[in-house]
């Protein structure tokens, strides 16, 4: 499916040739290697700290954008071993209560140091 985008935008910026024939292996290769860099890319972006990053062990680990995107902590995919009803309904309870502190800790650390930022410039 790519690769057929791939082509279109290739046809659309030149007017001079417009392929119209299958796609080749080269353009579905060429297709998958951008979808892996790009993705690559983004996993970068979205994983660097959005606020200071301590020496001390003992602190909270910094915010990322991931953590905004994803319902996962991690990259990593993990298997749910049971499938008993109150166990999924025990993940659900945790993953919203976990929603809501990184909500609270945004709303404190990031958006506490913007205002505080924006009343030294004022001064």
């Amino acid at each position: 499916m790519i690769a057929w985008i791939f082509r279109f935008i290739k046809n659309a910026k030149r007017t001079d040739v417009c392929k119209t024939s299958e796609i080749t292996f080269s353009e579905f290769d060429h297709a998958g290697k951008t979808v892996i860099k790009l993705i690559q890319k983004e996993h970068v972006i979205n994983s660097r700290p959005l606020t200071y990053v301590s020496e001390d062990v003992n602190d909270l680990s910094p915010l990322t954008p991931a953590m905004f995107l994803q319902e996962i902590e991690t990259s990593d995919v993990t298997d749910i071993d049971c499938p008993d009803n109150q166990e999924i309904n025990k993940r659900i309870r945790h993953v919203q209560a976990t929603r809501e502190q990184l909500k609270k800790r945004f709303r404190i650390e990031y958006l506490g140091q913007l205002r505080q930022q924006t009343q030294r410039q004022r001064k």
